[in-house]
């Protein structure tokens, strides 16, 4: 064997073994208030140990997808996959790989009247919290006192935020619509009526938008209504050229730090 011929070979091989050795195990994770989840257990010291894939990684609709094809070989490389369970992303990515750690979280939670958006619920929320933690806290690679100081760190937030909302939504009497009926689990939670304006996302009509106009125009009280980040400025801009009773707050339910969005629920006056 010629010394040119041995030294590419050895090359080779010390390579494949660096890639071996160092390569990152990939996460991946349906939407980013899950990578938010990850990353608070973790800690600033144990977050670069894995590399993660969030499918829907902005906060544009997560009703409207498209995996792209660059995210392909990290779901299939994927060492364990949190996915939502209700979505329909959910279901195209079980599709297409065979992964044995898969931690789907409609199967540990309630699903309420059907609804996909379980995720928008702080109770619900500390649940995902403790099942994020009880399967990280198995990986052997991680420091686990960290894990549980974090872990109980996020869980307490949670906990606080849930007993503030309890007692917010007990003292108001306010009237509250959504733009997109995704809020059913709050509603259950705190026994709060948060009104759907378009329930099934239909094409919105002149007249179905008058109709709105003079049902909200009849309370005589403030009226709360709670926007996605994706709303159609052009049919809000009418609802505010029309009312001058309206309270408006954006609710961005595919944040990193879905926290502080909820937080935004106890600021409704």
């Amino acid at each position: 064997m010629n010394t040119v011929k041995y030294i590419k070979i050895i090359t080779f091989l010390f390579l494949f073994f660096l890639g071996t050795v160092f390569s990152k195990e990939i996460i991946t994770f349906s939407i980013n208030p899950l990578l938010g989840f990850y990353y608070e257990i973790v800690g600033h010291e144990n977050k670069n140990k894995w590399k993660y894939n969030v499918l829907i990684d902005s906060s544009f609709d997560h009703h409207h997808f498209d995996i792209k094809p660059s995210k392909f070989k990290m779901i299939k490389d994927s060492k364990a996959l949190f996915l939502i369970g209700t979505l329909e992303l959910d279901r195209e990515v079980l599709k297409i790989t065979n992964i044995k750690d898969k931690i789907i979280l409609s199967n540990y939670l309630e699903i309420y009247n059907s609804d996909p958006h379980i995720w928008i619920s702080v109770k619900n929320c500390k649940k995902i919290i403790q099942i994020m933690y009880n399967y990280l806290y198995s990986n052997q690679k991680i420091n686990r006192n960290e894990l549980y100081q974090n872990y109980s760190k996020l869980y307490r937030r949670y906990d606080d935020l849930d007993k503030r909302l309890h007692s917010s939504f007990k003292q108001k009497r306010i009237i509250i619509f959504s733009y997109h009926n995704e809020f059913g689990y709050i509603s259950r939670d705190y026994g709060v009526n948060i009104i759907p304006l378009f329930k099934n996302e239909e094409d919105i009509s002149p007249r179905y938008l008058q109709d709105l106009i003079r049902r909200i125009r009849s309370y005589k009280q403030n009226v709360h209504i709670i926007l996605p980040v994706y709303y159609d400025k052009k049919v809000i801009n009418y609802i505010k050229k029309e009312l001058n009773n309206i309270n408006f707050t954006i609710f961005n339910s595919n944040s990193i730090n879905i926290y502080e969005e909820f937080v935004k629920l106890e600021s409704l006056r």
